[in-house]
């Protein structure tokens, strides 16, 4: 039903130009952005064990951004 909710207040405030459709979407759509932000999505990705003297090393990247990658580009040049 919420979902209903949320889409009709797309087609009435946003679409419709109701005032009160819009503040209600806006409302609701927040609440849902919030719950989507503060859940907690975690999952075991490996499971096991390691033998003796054996280490793990779990490391993150950065991705590179459009305007960076082109800059990059344009310097190798």
């Amino acid at each position: 039903m919420l979902k209903q909710v949320r889409r009709a207040t797309i087609d009435r405030g946003v679409l419709g130009g109701s005032t009160w459709w819009l503040v209600l979407g806006a409302l609701l759509w927040g609440v849902r952005a919030i719950r989507i932000a503060t859940r907690r999505d975690t999952g075991v990705l490996w499971r096991g064990g390691l033998p003796d003297g054996e280490t793990l090393m779990v490391s993150a990247t950065q991705s590179v951004s459009g305007s960076r990658r082109r800059r990059r580009r344009r310097r190798q040049r």
